[in-house]
């Protein structure tokens, strides 16, 4: 039956302290700072998904409804040249479809006009402020 020798105490520890960087550690960081506009996921998809079709489509009508027709008036302009009523019906028809195309463009690209616009608004109610902030590591 042996005798355990008694155990040392442990040295005492001293509480840790944090010492905050000094001020000439820190570089400051010169910018132009404004806040984020918080994009939600719907607006993001509203956003990403134009009607680009509907106006390239009209843009296309129209474009070549537009060139039918100045060849048409050109033929016009020649002397001798004889046109007649149904010469004109395929570039009326190719203009009017057009500008159709473009309004349906407008009416399907509503709610991505509606997104744009409250992020128009919001950066315009909050502007980028030139500053000098407190940099970090």
């Amino acid at each position: 039956m042996g005798v355990q020798p008694p155990q040392k105490p442990a040295p005492a520890q001293p509480p840790a302290v944090v010492v905050p960087l000094a001020q000439a550690e820190v570089q400051p960081v010169p910018g132009i700072f404004q806040p984020s506009y918080q994009l939600t996921e719907a607006e993001f998809m509203h956003v990403r998904q134009p009607s680009v079709f509907w106006t390239t489509f009209g843009s296309a009508l129209f474009t070549f409804g537009a060139g039918y027709a100045l060849d048409k008036g050109y033929d016009l302009s020649k002397a001798g040249v004889r046109i007649t009523d149904g010469d004109y019906w395929p570039a009326v028809v190719m203009i009017v479809l057009g500008v159709i195309c473009f309004g349906l463009s407008g009416i399907l690209s509503r709610e991505r006009r509606a997104v744009m616009k409250r992020i128009r608004q919001f950066f315009k109610q909050n502007p980028a402020q030139p500053e000098v902030r407190g940099g970090g590591r």
